[in-house]
């Protein structure tokens, strides 16, 4: 069965879709597929150019993208962008993004690794000077009433939670990796996005 290599749009991995049904497109010189991703099972259509022989997938050893003069015309559904708050530094978005990334693969400790990858990163941004770990910073900045207290205890829960992650055998579920990007994404709007709001409008008055 002939494969065609691209990001699945619903469970976020790089797959290799099963190809399952073709047919000419003899308007464009192409084909459209219709085919399935081997993890999840969620069906994509795919519109490609190419030196197929006979037309067709389906003498094609593997690989579709092998095929000479291969071109990807279309493709849907396109997997949704991921968002993240506005504002932040470069090192704090990279965190959150590979965190928002294994969020969307349903990969629940890396997720969590990674969330509290980007809250400790982001208190470095706002402590460059604080020698302490982790753990001092966020009550450093509840000291000088840069998080309220309910922030500073979710903020410690967002650091063992990530630590569990990394270390515990019992592995988080859904529902916790659920949580900590909810977190996550209150405390760098809090710290980064607002202020910077604030900041831009203030400047034009």
């Amino acid at each position: 069965m002939a494969v065609f290599s691209h990001a699945c749009p619903y469970c976020h991995l790089d797959v290799a879709f099963q190809v399952l049904h073709e047919r000419i497109d003899p308007q464009h010189n192409g084909l459209w597929l219709t085919c399935s991703c081997p993890k999840c099972y969620g069906g994509v259509i795919a519109k490609v150019r190419g030196d197929f022989p006979n037309r067709s997938t389906g003498s094609v050893p593997g690989d579709i993208r092998v095929i000479p003069s291969f071109v990807l015309d279309s493709f849907a559904p396109e997997a949704p962008p991921i968002e993240a708050p506005d504002h932040l530094p470069v090192s704090v978005l990279s965190a959150y993004f590979e965190a928002m990334h294994n969020l969307d693969s349903r990969h629940w400790n890396s997720a969590g690794m990674m969330f509290r990858r980007a809250i400790d990163l982001a208190t470095k941004v706002l402590l460059p000077e604080s020698k302490g770990d982790l753990y001092k910073r966020i009550d450093q900045l509840a000291t000088t009433n840069d998080l309220t207290p309910s922030m500073q205890k979710w903020a410690h829960h967002i650091r063992l939670e990530g630590n569990a992650a990394a270390h515990d055998l019992e592995e988080i579920t859904e529902a916790d990796a659920q949580g900590l990007q909810a977190f996550t994404e209150l405390f760098l709007t809090y710290q980064f996005t607002l202020p910077a709001m604030l900041a831009a409008h203030y400047s034009e008055t």
